[in-house]
């Protein structure tokens, strides 16, 4: 993982979290850093299904419906993966927050190294959290 690349992805979930923007922009910059063709990002909060809060430019229609499908069964924590036949992998890393789990997806279409979709899962999370809290404070965002 490139330091400034990663600097940039992790300054941009902060903006998004901070500011109500689209989660699309750091999505989209932390493709780089996880190696994934394709992002999603999901939020559950106790015990229902994992509602799609964004997506990285360019994600495929297949891939999207993939994870609303999948969403019932991302309960475990940690970094998980599946092959899908005609699509590739999927792997998604679901960390739990306070109010409900944070779960970021990722579609590589090579059998590639999933070891930094951790990292970017753990920023994520705490930009949700940290977004639900302001709009539940009525602080202002932006």
């Amino acid at each position: 993982m490139r330091q400034q690349d990663a600097l940039q992805a992790f300054a941009s979930w902060v903006d998004a979290g901070l500011v109500e923007a689209e989660w699309a922009e750091p999505l989209t910059l932390s493709l780089r850093l996880t190696g994934a063709r394709a992002l999603a990002l999901g939020s559950r909060t106790d015990g229902s299904n994992v509602e799609l809060l964004g997506w990285s430019l360019g994600a495929p229609a297949e891939f999207l419906s993939f994870c609303r499908e999948l969403s019932a069964g991302t309960g475990a924590h940690g970094v998980q993966e599946r092959p899908v036949v005609g699509l590739g992998k999927i792997c998604w890393a679901s960390t739990l927050g306070r109010g409900g789990a944070t779960v970021l997806f990722a579609f590589y279409d090579r059998d590639a190294e999933a070891s930094n979709l951790r990292p970017i899962a753990d920023m994520a999370q705490k930009c949700v959290v940290a977004r639900a809290k302001y709009e539940t404070s009525g602080a202002p965002t932006h």
